[in-house]
């Protein structure tokens, strides 16, 4: 008989969830800098990507860049649109239209260009808002630019992936995505945030 004491039920579930995330596969990021109209830099071109992608997944959002590269020059047409030409452009809702048009305002605004290259660099200064804030758009979004593209170490979850991580059993039925995030990157096999994060898309997409 065995010196070791049994795992309880509980412990049981979390250790196969946990498998089953480390084990899933991490999903390729997309460039979408090669997708959108016109030149665009990296940082910029995954914020669309990821605004498009929050809550609707990256198949989604390849599929909405495609339609912007359509239907736009390049992405000053697009910040000077109207949100229903976004929309029907994108395939997406007019919330997410405006959001997108806001975002590319903000960063307008603040650079005299569209291009949130620069805000990626600026360091924390007191009574100054952070990128979430300034260009008006989800966490998610926020996360994913910072992790693909600075030294961004939150997992990005939106309400899609955390119903993913739900249904696995990676997280309780009552966490958040700040939770998420963390178990996200504990039970992924990995210390690094990216291929956690790819990982929780490949779980998504599995299940």
């Amino acid at each position: 008989m065995s010196g070791r004491p049994a795992r309880s039920g509980v412990a049981a579930r979390e250790a196969d969830a946990s498998g089953a995330l480390a084990a899933a596969v991490a999903v390729d990021m997309p460039d979408p800098s090669a997708m959108l109209p016109g030149r665009v830099d990296p940082p910029t071109a995954d914020l669309v990507f990821s605004i498009l992608a929050c809550d609707a997944g990256l198949d989604a959002a390849g599929t909405a860049v495609q339609g912007l590269r359509d239907a736009f020059v390049d992405l000053h047409e697009v910040r000077v649109a109207l949100p229903g030409e976004i929309a029907d452009a994108a395939g997406c809702s007019l919330e997410r239209a405006g959001t997108l048009r806001r975002a590319l305002g903000a960063a307008y605004a603040s650079r005299h260009r569209v291009s949130i290259a620069g805000l990626l660099e600026r360091p924390a200064r007191a009574g100054r808002p952070d990128l979430q804030d300034l260009l008006g758009v989800p966490r998610f979004v926020v996360d994913r630019v910072r992790l693909l593209h600075a030294d961004g170490r939150d997992v990005p979850i939106d309400d899609r992936l955390l119903a993913a991580l739900k249904r696995a059993g990676v997280v309780g039925g009552d966490a958040d995505a700040a939770a998420a995030a963390e178990r996200a990157l504990a039970g992924s096999g990995t210390d690094d945030p990216r291929l956690a994060y790819a990982r929780v898309e490949g779980l998504a997409a599995a299940i």
